[in-house]
Formats: C-alpha cells, sequence, structure tokens
C-alpha cells in the first residue's frame, strides 16, 4: 500500500477527529485493513455513533487499541487532552468549523 501513509501511520497513535461520520468510519476501517497503527483514537461528540462503531470495530488482541473519546473540537482543554502522546491527527471536520477555528469566531 502507499509507502507515505504506511510511515504515517503504522506503529503511530492516531487521532481521528470527525471519526464517526461517513469519511471518518472509512477511513478507519481503511487503517484497520491496510495498515498497522499502535493506537486509533475516535474523537467526536456523537454518544450512539460511537457506540455503533464499537460494535463495528471491536478492541481485537493482536490489533491496534482503538479508544472511543467523547469531546467537541471546540473544547481546546479536552482537544489538547486528546491529543496528548499522539503522532498524528487526521481531521475529517466540515469545513465551515475548521475555518471558525482558524478565524476565531468560535
Amino acid at each position: 500500500y502507499n509507502l507515505p501513509f504506511r510511515k504515517m501511520l503504522d506503529g503511530k497513535k492516531i487521532l481521528v477527529t470527525g471519526g464517526t461520520g461517513s469519511f471518518g468510519k472509512q477511513f478507519i476501517g481503511t487503517v484497520l485493513d491496510r495498515y498497522e497503527p499502535d493506537k486509533l483514537i475516535v474523537f467526536s461528540r456523537d454518544k450512539l455513533k460511537q457506540f455503533q462503531m464499537q460494535e463495528t470495530f471491536p478492541y481485537e488482541p493482536g490489533g491496534p487499541m482503538i479508544r472511543y473519546f467523547i469531546g467537541d473540537i471546540r473544547d481546546l482543554r479536552r482537544l489538547r487532552f486528546a491529543m496528548e502522546g499522539v503522532d498524528e491527527v487526521i481531521s475529517f471536520l466540515p469545513h465551515f468549523i475548521l475555518h471558525e477555528i482558524k478565524t476565531g469566531d468560535l
């Protein structure tokens, strides 16, 4: 598979924001199928979707640790806490939220 992605994902602790959305779920599935991360952290504010993802992508012994983390990216303290020890952050957030973060309009 793609060597740059392999270097970015294999053996790494990865935080996925917006991880319970359609793109996030597809990304998580692809990563679990093709790469060997050390840990995946799915960060989202939707408890029901996180529960459903736990059913779809349960932790398997010998596989990467998967952590489901409830939080909102607008809560910077919670986001910083989720990012502790993380090697890569992958974001699947709507464009308008990213714009608000960049411009300080939150």
